[in-house]
């Protein structure tokens, strides 16, 4: 009883017609309590919320990427992610993160990464080298997390690498289109469109 209460009050708050003034009443530090929620729709609620407003939560953001609880890390994550270019002191934090063991976190890290844009460039070729990689058969069979990084560097318009392919080695480049063509996901292989678009003919030839 206690639990499904608990979800109806999660909930609570949102409309089609109100989407907003709920989470807006919201103090900075009870949304950021929020960020834990075991609901990932509540979590993307929260960090849009964040978002919309103008305080200086990097740090506290960044402090959550070490959290014990994965709701939390993941909450963190998707917060980073939606302050876009504010989120550039975190680049070094999301990159242990990319580094680790935990597959999801790395997807949401180089989703962190993607939405930063411009300053976390620099990254960029760690993210081509994984991509060219691949997953791992045993745990990852459907190579995922390489569908997840087409996206974060090449999706038109929101993608690290989607508007300018200006210093990025080719040859890395070129294993990353290589490897990210043969991803069983239609969606993941049409986002190099991006890369077509930012070569030059005879670079495409």
């Amino acid at each position: 009883m206690a639990e499904a209460k608990s979800i109806v009050a999660d909930g609570r708050g949102w409309t089609r017609e109100d989407r907003r003034s709920f989470y807006d009443s919201l103090t900075v530090d009870q949304l950021l309590a929020r960020l834990g929620n075991w609901s990932p729709v509540v979590r993307e609620r929260v960090a849009e919320a964040l978002a919309r407003r103008k305080d200086d939560v990097m740090g506290r953001l960044i402090a959550m990427l070490d959290a014990k609880d994965a709701y939390t890390r993941d909450g963190a994550c998707r917060a980073i992610q939606m302050q876009k270019d504010r989120g550039a002191p975190a680049v070094p934090a999301l990159l242990k993160v990319f580094r680790g063991d935990d597959l999801w976190l790395r997807i949401l890290a180089a989703e962190a990464l993607a939405g930063i844009g411009e300053p976390a460039r620099s990254v960029a070729p760690e993210m081509l080298e994984r991509l060219a990689r691949g997953g791992d058969p045993a745990k990852d069979p459907r190579n995922m997390e390489q569908r997840y990084l087409s996206f974060a560097l090449f999706d038109k318009g929101s993608g690290l690498l989607s508007k300018s392919l200006k210093g990025v080695d080719r040859d890395l480049l070129a294993k990353a289109v290589r490897a990210g063509l043969k991803n069983d996901d239609g969606r993941a292989r049409s986002s190099f469109r991006s890369v077509y678009d930012n070569l030059t003919f005879e670079e495409i030839k």
